[in-house]
C-alpha cells in the first residue's frame, strides 16, 4: 500500500559543507527510478535537539513529498 511521505534532504553534510547541486540532482534521479515522481519544495530552516547533550542543531532542509510503499522508503532513506 502505498504511503505519501515526506524526507527533509539536509542542504550540508554533517561536516558543515554544502551538498552540491550536482548530488540533490541525483538524489532525484534515484528516488524517481524507484518512485516515478516527487514533489520538491523550496528549502526550509531546520532545527533539533540532540537528545544526548542537548545542543540545538540548525540546518538548512529542503522537503520532498513522494508516494511510495514501506520497502520503498527504506531504499530512499538508504541513499539520503
Amino acid at each position: 500500500m502505498n504511503t505519501v511521505w515526506q524526507i527533509l534532504v539536509p542542504c550540508n553534510f554533517n561536516n558543515g559543507k554544502p551538498v552540491r547541486t550536482r548530488h540533490h540532482r541525483e538524489w532525484d534521479r534515484q528516488v524517481r527510478l524507484i518512485t516515478g515522481g516527487l514533489t520538491i519544495f523550496p528549502p526550509s530552516k531546520g532545527q533539533w535537539t540532540d537528545q544526548s547533550d542537548g545542543k540545538l542543531y540548525r540546518d538548512r532542509v529542503i522537503p520532498v513529498n513522494l508516494m511510495c510503499d514501506e520497502k520503498q522508503i527504506e531504499k530512499i532513506a538508504d541513499i539520503t
